[in-house]
């Protein structure tokens, strides 16, 4: 099965030790798929998912933005600094061409 999309999403962990505060961030990616979508080892059926969305902070090009996937479970939210807008409308685009298959009449045959 061929990634559609790829947006790269990064985690957050914040820890204090001997008074000193620690950010590490570390990198993984959401993969869209045809049928899913992967997230590390979690994979969400197509189906299951209602949209997705994403809300920029403003402010210089370190800034923290969210991703939102809308799924049957609730939203879950994403922190990502590159504008996932590409990764959404390809999303967008393939639920589109799915709903479009559903509503196509059947193929007739010739005769």
């Amino acid at each position: 099965m061929s990634v559609l999309a790829v947006q790269t999403c990064v985690e957050i962990t914040r820890t204090i030790d001997c008074n000193e505060e620690r950010v590490t961030e570390t990198s993984f990616h959401i993969e869209l798929h045809a049928h899913e979508v992967r997230i590390r080892d979690k994979r969400i059926a197509m189906s299951q998912i209602y949209d997705m969305s994403c809300h920029r902070k403003h402010g210089g090009s370190d800034a923290i933005g969210f991703l939102y996937l809308h799924t049957h479970r609730g939203v879950e939210t994403y922190f990502v600094r590159d504008n996932p807008a590409s990764f959404i409308n390809a999303y967008k685009k393939l639920k589109r061409e799915a709903r479009s298959m559903l509503n196509r009449p059947p193929d007739r045959p010739e005769g």
